[in-house]
């Protein structure tokens, strides 16, 4: 199954909750630990509200630049690099994610972020 053109908006990233991991360590591991819930649920807001490819490219970039609290659970902090290093690696709205590129264990951690932040926001 390929998941084609990510616009980011809300629905995006409950689609990128089937699929996606870091290829090889990147950009979503450089996140700060230490945000405050007020800060990280602001951004993560801006993604959701996000119609447009690029604003939602700046709304995760944003959201990396924020990182999560230092009490998200390890594998929901894994699923959280996995979505920022997957969207930062594409290059236009063109783009697909294609999740036979991530293990079994990726994707799970994709969805124990998912239904992480759904209660934590």
């Amino acid at each position: 199954m390929r998941t084609k053109r990510l616009a980011l908006t809300g629905a995006s990233l409950v689609l990128l909750g089937g699929m996606m991991t870091a290829c090889g360590g990147g950009s979503g591991s450089d996140a700060p630990t230490n945000a405050s819930k007020e800060d990280f649920c602001e951004a993560y807001k801006a993604v959701n509200e996000a119609e447009e490819f690029d604003d939602g490219r700046d709304a995760v970039d944003d959201l990396k630049d924020v990182g999560t609290p230092e009490d998200i659970p390890d594998d929901a902090r894994n699923g959280f690099e996995v979505l920022i290093d997957a969207v930062s690696d594409l290059k236009d709205e063109d783009d697909e994610i294609d999740d036979s590129d991530y293990t079994d264990e990726e994707q799970e951690n994709v969805g124990a972020f998912l239904s992480w932040v759904s209660t934590y926001c």
